[in-house]
């Protein structure tokens, strides 16, 4: 059994406060749906990671925490050397089994030898603080807001700076937007 905490006070992109119940709840048997599925890829991310390699440059190093089965990068940053992460078992069993190189561990916790060029942080269920770490100064974070990922990062302006947002809502048309623009479709 575990514990999933709750705040029912926290303002958007906050995050827990000395303000928290628990409640209990049984965790899925999750190894039988692992156990026959295969990494996944999808063209609408590869296109993304294209279009980013177009505009600044093909990065050295990748890293993908939280990845789950998502195996997308290895496709797409096909000159560069991917490093997939996940703290699921189960995941990582099923990215194995399917000849997928994947580190077992928490991002909190991983330190690699040499920083990544290049962090993706999309739905990682992670803040972002927790895996910056990971990148190198002058690197690049992809990141969405679903977890508030962007959100924690215009609130943290000394640590990182905006570059631009890959607006993809046209999926043909590809743009990267301004500062003031990503303030908007994030705020």
């Amino acid at each position: 059994m575990r514990k999933i905490t709750t705040d029912d006070n926290l303002a958007p992109g906050s995050f827990r406060n000395s303000n928290i119940e628990t409640a209990d709840f049984e965790r899925p048997n999750t190894s039988k749906f692992y156990g026959t599925t295969k990494p996944t890829f999808s063209e609408s991310l590869i296109k993304t990671y294209k279009f980013f390699q177009e505009n600044f440059g093909i990065p050295a190093t990748v890293f993908y925490p939280s990845c789950n089965l998502d195996a997308s990068p290895l496709r797409a940053f096909d000159k560069s050397k991917v490093t997939l992460l996940d703290n699921d078992e189960d995941v990582v069993k099923a990215l194995r089994r399917n000849g997928v190189e994947i580190i077992h561990e928490d991002v909190k916790i991983h330190r690699p030898r040499e920083k990544y060029d290049f962090l993706i942080l999309l739905n990682p269920q992670v803040r972002t603080y927790d895996a910056s770490h990971t990148v190198r100064n002058g690197g690049y974070i992809l990141t969405n807001n679903y977890h508030h990922n962007a959100s924690q990062m215009f609130a943290r302006p000394w640590s990182y700076r905006f570059i631009g947002l890959i607006n993809d809502r046209d999926k043909d048309n590809f743009k990267i937007e301004g500062k003031k623009e990503a303030k908007k479709i994030l705020f």
